[in-house]
């Protein structure tokens, strides 16, 4: 695969560097974090678009759903591709992320290389 940049917004700093271990050791990928969604939309606004944005849910100041609709409203086009990383499995949560044309996927922790894998690949 091509190399990728990816985006991972978590505020779990555990998660955080368990997911760029499992990104860093299978590929040479640019891997950027930030630990809310407040912060994510600030790289955003410095940086252009990763490829990849990993966004977990539960978060602080500006959740992952709060930051989705945020991303929405500041650009005309998401050229990310965004999938979920959470350790919620509830419906809830699921229906809640797929709503939003610009989710990909939906991932729950921790990240597994085949699984990123599989997704990127489609």
């Amino acid at each position: 695969m091509e190399e990728f940049h990816i985006l991972i917004i978590d505020d779990d700093e555990v998660s955080n560097f368990l997911t760029e271990r499992a990104i860093t050791s299978n590929w040479d990928w640019k891997v950027s974090t930030a630990s809310n969604g407040i912060k994510a939309l600030e790289f955003l606004k410095q940086n252009s678009q990763p490829d990849v944005i990993l966004l977990d849910l539960n978060m602080p100041l500006l959740n992952g759903i709060e930051f989705i609709e945020k991303l929405e409203t500041t650009y005309n086009k998401i050229t990310s591709k965004i999938y979920i990383l959470s350790t919620s499995n509830r419906k809830d949560d699921i229906q809640s992320a797929s709503k939003y044309d610009c989710v990909d996927g939906y991932i729950e922790k921790p990240l597994e290389a085949s699984k990123l894998r599989e997704l990127l690949s489609r």
